[in-house]
């Protein structure tokens, strides 16, 4: 089987128009009177780390480091550790199947109306 010189062509071209759109994009700034900061920018990178999710090939992941931090996060004594937990794993609730009825038992410790007791249906929950 041989390849042709136009089978690889569309390879050139996405790079090419890649670089044309990024040259757009500059130019567009520029005469906005804008600025970027190079040293904050990546540019033709396959992976790309952007408000804790990764980005990859047109899919989207939480950050590992992030999940890590949920994983080992502290048992929560009071309310506000617990508000601190459900914060941070709310930020990536699109990645959990069922994250509100996992995190149910959890929000009820909320509520100022009951007492904040850590019984073994929230410690489940918190470990799930």
């Amino acid at each position: 089987m041989s390849l042709a010189s136009t089978d690889t062509k569309p390879d050139k071209d996405s790079w090419e128009e890649h670089l044309l759109r990024l040259e757009q994009l500059f130019n567009r700034l520029s005469s906005s009177g804008l600025v970027i900061n190079l040293a904050k920018c990546e540019f033709s990178r396959a992976t790309v780390t952007y408000l804790g999710h990764v980005v990859d090939q047109g899919k989207t992941a939480p950050k590992t480091a992030k999940i890590e931090a949920i994983a080992h996060f502290p048992v929560p004594s009071d309310r506000r550790g617990l508000q601190r937990f459900l914060g941070m794993a709310g930020f990536y609730r699109r990645f959990c199947k069922n994250f509100t009825s996992v995190a149910s038992p959890l929000t009820i410790l909320l509520s100022p109306k009951k007492p904040f007791k850590w019984t073994s249906e929230p410690r489940k929950r918190f470990t799930t």
